[in-house]
């Protein structure tokens, strides 16, 4: 007779995620002004890879409402293209700067150039409403980094398939591009290097009346029992490519 021995599914996911390699990702560089790439129409997004949103937990590895992100680069501007499923469509603080994931559907973008410990949260909410969040380090994030918390020149494009902030009928979603200025990452980070891969995270605080919870997604590994966006171990490795 053969024996085995039979592992608790929690034990078994936890022993993948520590074996599983980032995911790698490249992104086209293409010509081109935020007025004509900041649309979701711009010939230049139709051939670009995309990658799935999945659940950012071990403990809930189902997706029930995912989507979709791509990335385009050039020397101004980081562009990125999220498309959401999303059943209801809800955000209720309208101001900037805030923490919108506290107030309803947000679309959080993490991103730390190559060779540097510092980072950033940046977010794009389905009404327009954008916050941007600087950290020095992972292990130095402190009150201090929420007191400027708008990126100048961070401009977000927001498109709704439903209507926001009205639960009685059900909604189909929505897509974002964000436009990141990059001399604003450099005036943080310091000379940027695009020779060499970044760690970048893309994920959703998703809140609808047709969930049993709110979800959460990304489109790196998921490592942990819990949603964590800010474990670098479970970031994407994004190549600037020319």
């Amino acid at each position: 007779m053969t024996s085995r021995i039979l592992l608790p599914l929690g034990l078994l996911f936890a022993g993948l995620a520590l074996t599983a390699e980032p995911l790698q990702y490249h992104v086209p560089h293409v010509a081109g002004t935020i007025a004509e790439l900041g649309v979701f129409s711009a010939p230049a997004w139709e051939k670009v890879p995309a990658l799935p949103f999945r659940s950012a937990g071990l403990e809930h590895p189902e997706l029930t409402e995912g989507g979709t992100v791509k990335m385009l680069w050039n020397e101004n501007t980081l562009f990125l293209f999220a498309d959401m499923v999303d059943s209801d469509l809800v955000q209720e603080e309208d101001k900037d700067g805030e923490h919108l994931y506290r107030f309803g559907d947000v679309l959080e973008i993490f991103i730390r150039p190559a060779g540097v410990r510092c980072y950033w949260e940046i977010y794009a909410a389905p009404n327009g409403r954008r916050t941007s969040f600087f950290y020095p380090s992972r292990g130095c994030r402190l009150p201090s980094c929420f007191t400027e918390s708008l990126m100048p020149g961070y401009q977000i494009n927001v498109e709704l398939r439903g209507t926001l902030n009205h639960p009685a009928d059900r909604d189909q979603g929505w897509r974002c591009i964000a436009a990141i200025p990059m001399k604003e990452l450099q005036a943080k980070a310091g000379k940027l290097d695009f020779s060499k891969p970044w760690l970048m995270q893309v994920a959703r605080y998703n809140y609808s009346v047709y969930l049993d919870n709110t979800e959460f997604s990304q489109i790196g590994i998921t490592v942990s029992k819990s949603p964590d966006y800010h474990q670098f171990k479970s970031w994407v490795e994004v190549f600037l490519d020319k």
